[in-house]
């Protein structure tokens, strides 16, 4: 299904609105902490590149640039100016590590308070994931498929490279799912009167070749669990906080799996529905009425952590060079510098646009 026809009529639009507002509380969150280290702020940017407005105030040019994938704050001394009592450079390796995490972690909790805030105003869930994992659906010529999984079968205790754990809905079972990627699974299920246990082979995406509906075809299940009834979850404070955490681990867990499972399983191109972790996002959320709320909260947990990744252009490479030179006792040199955080960008950018495009792609794929 089309993007636009998910998100609306802006589209991509909506999703670079809110890539850029993670940005500009990236950008004020560094500021307001340099602030309160003393440094002289040069510039606050939203984008890159050419100039497209700006306005200096003070003795910070605040500026909007044409290329909209992210931003930056620049203090003085972090190019080799003349060093100041407000420069940059002045400052202990302590403090400069807390200096250029502090974006990265706003994106953070920024992205766990959008879940707290649906939890606590009342997120809609699918009222399927509190009942017991009684499989509607298998892709065919799946791993599930091949074990002999049919539908009908209820799902009582699964596990894989360990013991199994009881399954006592579709919640618990999803979440099995997904931290298997990649794995054998073992599964006990009820099947009429008997009991019987099964050896699933390890699957690129098991959580996408299972559904609770009956259905034909993925995409068809996709949609059944899409239009599921629903039943409001409404949580205090403290409960909405807990539980947008667990979300939040268990949403980069799933990333997690998907990277580290690469080398192994390599998206066929048969679409983003049916392989890869744009498959697996379009699943777990088919039947997430509040979708692109999520897909919020998820966007700025996962730029945050990549904002901390050793790459040159990123947080995270600063922050190795600073250690570094911590270490060393020494500055690094300004060509060596500036070769490192060329080749950073040229690898962090890509990154991070396909970064929005999986998610993207996936949640595009669950509408």
């Amino acid at each position: 299904m089309d993007l636009v026809a998910v998100y609306g009529a802006f589209g991509w639009l909506k999703i670079i609105l809110v890539f850029q507002a993670y940005t500009l509380v990236y950008v004020l969150a560094q500021s307001v902490v340099g602030q309160v280290l003393g440094l002289a702020i040069r510039e606050v940017a939203l984008g890159f590149g050419p100039r497209m407005l700006g306005v200096r105030w003070g003795e910070t040019e605040y500026r909007l640039c044409w290329i909209l994938l992210g931003g930056y704050t620049r203090f003085h001394g972090e190019e080799g100016e003349e060093a100041t009592d407000r420069s940059f450079s002045r400052l202990a390796g302590a403090q400069k590590v807390f200096l250029l995490s502090a974006g990265p972690q706003s994106s953070v909790v920024v992205g766990i308070l959008v879940f707290a805030a649906l939890y606590f105003s009342g997120r809609q869930e699918p009222r399927f994931l509190e009942e017991p994992a009684r499989i509607g659906w298998c892709r065919p010529s799946s791993a599930f498929q091949r074990a002999q999984l049919k539908p009908g079968d209820v799902v009582v205790s699964a596990g894989y490279g360990g013991p199994t754990v009881q399954v006592r809905s579709w919640r618990a079972f999803l979440q099995v799912l997904s931290r298997a990627y990649g794995r054998p699974l073992r599964l006990e299920c009820q099947r009429g009167s008997e009991r019987v246990v099964l050896e699933v082979p390890a699957s690129p995406a098991p959580v996408s070749d299972v559904s609770h509906s009956t259905a034909v075809t993925w995409q068809e299940a996709g949609l059944r669990e899409a239009s599921a009834p629903v039943r409001i979850v409404r949580l205090g404070p403290g409960a909405a906080m807990g539980r947008a955490v667990g979300d939040a681990v268990e949403a980069l867990n799933v990333l997690w799996r998907w990277v580290c499972r690469q080398g192994e399983f390599i998206p066929r191109r048969r679409g983003a529905q049916d392989n890869g972790y744009a498959g697996l996002v379009a699943h777990l959320y088919a039947a997430e009425p509040d979708r692109f709320k999520v897909f919020i909260g998820l966007l700025g947990i996962a730029l945050g952590l990549l904002n901390l990744l050793p790459l040159g252009g990123l947080n995270g490479g600063v922050i190795w060079i600073t250690a570094l030179e911590t270490l060393l006792g020494r500055q690094l040199s300004l060509s060596a510098k500036e070769i490192f955080f060329k080749l950073g960008a040229l690898i962090s950018l890509p990154l991070l646009a396909y970064l929005l495009y999986l998610v993207a792609a996936g949640f595009r794929s669950a509408g």
